[in-house]
């Protein structure tokens, strides 16, 4: 018997806020993307499933009275 598990399609997003001295705030955030069917070219040219990412770093500042 033969079986296949079949496409799937990830969508994934973490983030991690810290803030410190009252007044400050950082943020890490990364977001993961697998998509089956969608085709990136490589740097030959040659279009393949590939795993997209994106990291963001943030920092603010805030003061309240």
């Amino acid at each position: 018997m033969n079986r296949q598990f079949g496409n799937f399609d990830v969508d994934w997003d973490a983030s991690i806020t810290f803030q410190f001295a009252k007044v400050f705030d950082v943020s890490l955030s990364t977001n993961l993307k697998y998509y089956n069917g969608v085709l990136i070219a490589d740097s030959e040219g040659v279009e393949k499933e590939r795993v997209q990412f994106k990291a963001l770093i943030g920092v603010g500042f805030g003061y309240s009275f």
